[in-house]
């Protein structure tokens, strides 16, 4: 699929006459929202798109209301403090009512402070806030997959084949070590040994990448699950690959986070699984659905034209993209239910700067709108979706993927209840996962 001239014209045009729309109906009230994150990446560009996307469409959808949400977005640059930074001058100039932003766990945290002091809701977009960061920062609610329905689903398809022993390889920050104890647990319930961990560092270089797995092609052990960012991951792989341990005997098991972040690396999957065939992951169900269709066409569109970028229509979107939009749209709806219940009083803190942060003016609405999100539970893009405990999960299955080709060919699906199952909506899951044509280096079943 290429997008013609004519074709980006039109959506050009629609695009426009939204815009003016918004501009000219009469709204009584603007909610200032404010999106902060790192406009220099691939990922952060996507969920901006995403974020805008959704917050037009529930006005689409709404039609006339006195209430109009307005985005004000800020750039991270990848930066904790300048995620700090980048919120504290858009509380000079706007009225914001709510936070969507924090990458990593470390900006989170600083954005969840800061919501703590003025009042307001602080949306997470990192997927390692722990529990005990939601308790310490009450204003801050995070997008999350549960870590132990995931970790339950990897130690099943390792006990399923028989492997009674592991190596993990994870990456040495906190977005990503946050998950290895809730991995240990579930394996060590199936009697499942580790017999090695690997910590790399984003910064090592194709020396140290090899060095590490040439120590790690030592160990008898050749079950190894892999918990690496996208960028690392692809690099990871290539040298494997080139070690000889992308072959028969070994055995790659990727993590939910590795497997959903990685297309938003820039490119599409067919680029990095050349490094990666017989790797078996875990992946976020999307179910099908004729909005999800229209609203990836759409981001797909949105992409080509602001990123100039001809393969935008072979990227294949994360689930946490989509989770995204289903966020923004949750705060949207709470934002709906609550505008004619409070009045918005704070106003602009004009002269704020980092080092006066004690003499910021609270906000008087945000605790009746945290109260909204958290009673949030509709139906997404993405599936079902909730807040549970200050996190906003989507609850759905898990796919089971394996790389073949130039692509991932589906096997089956982990369910909620904790069955395998060739259909998800099977009358008879169970665990028959074996009987599955699964294609990895080891053994072909």
């Amino acid at each position: 699929m290429v997008y013609g001239e004519g074709e980006k014209r039109r959506v050009e045009s629609v695009e426009k006459k939204k815009k003016n729309k918004l501009n000219t109906e009469g709204y009584s009230e603007e909610i200032d929202v404010c999106v902060i994150l790192d406009m220099g990446s691939w990922e952060g560009r996507i969920l901006q798109s995403c974020i805008s996307m959704a917050i037009s469409d529930f006005h689409s959808v709404r039609g006339y209301s006195k209430t109009r949400i307005v985005i004000h977005n800020g750039d991270s640059k990848g930066e904790p403090l300048r995620a700090l930074s980048s919120v504290v001058d858009l509380l000079q100039n706007f009225k914001v009512r709510a936070i969507i932003g924090g990458q990593t766990s470390m900006e989170a945290n600083f954005l969840a402070e800061l919501g703590n002091k003025i009042k307001i809701p602080v949306i997470s977009l990192s997927a390692t806030t722990t529990t005990s960061s939601l308790h310490k920062y009450p204003y801050s609610v995070q997008i999350s997959q549960e870590e132990s329905s995931q970790a339950t689903a990897i130690s099943a398809i390792v006990e399923e084949f028989k492997w009674r022993d592991v190596i993990i390889v994870h990456e040495d920050i906190d977005d990503w070590t946050y998950f290895i104890p809730h991995l240990a647990d579930a394996l060590q319930e199936k009697s499942i040994r580790i017999a090695s961990k690997s910590s790399l560092s984003a910064s090592y270089n194709d020396i140290q990448i090899t060095e590490e797995l040439r120590r790690l092609k030592a160990f008898q052990q050749r079950v190894f699950i892999v918990h690496l960012s996208p960028s690392l991951t692809s690099r990871f792989f290539k040298t494997a690959k080139q070690l000889g341990m992308i072959s028969k005997g070994y055995v790659w098991i990727m993590t939910l986070n590795s497997k959903d972040h990685l297309n938003l690396v820039g490119s599409s999957l067919s680029s990095v699984t050349d490094s990666m065939q017989g790797v078996i992951g875990l992946k976020s169900y999307i179910p099908a659905s004729d909005e999800l269709h229209n609203f990836t066409s759409r981001l797909r569109m949105k992409l080509f034209l602001s990123e100039h970028n001809m393969k935008a229509h072979d990227i294949e979107l994360s689930a946490f993209c989509i989770q995204a939009y289903d966020v923004a749209w949750g705060l949207a709806e709470a934002v709906y239910k609550v505008s004619s219940k409070i009045s918005w009083s704070r106003k602009p803190n004009n002269k704020l700067t980092l080092m006066d942060l004690e003499n910021i003016t609270t906000s008087t609405g945000g605790s009746m709108l945290l109260k909204e999100i958290f009673q949030l539970k509709f139906r997404g893009l993405s599936g079902d979706f909730q807040c549970i405990n200050g996190k906003l999960i989507s609850i759905n299955a898990f796919e089971i993927v394996n790389v073949i080709g130039k692509s991932c060919r589906r096997l089956g699906f982990w369910t909620s209840v904790g069955k395998f199952t060739r259909e998800l909506y099977s009358s008879n899951p169970g665990r028959h996962f074996l009987a599955w044509r699964i294609c990895c280096p080891s053994k072909r079943l």
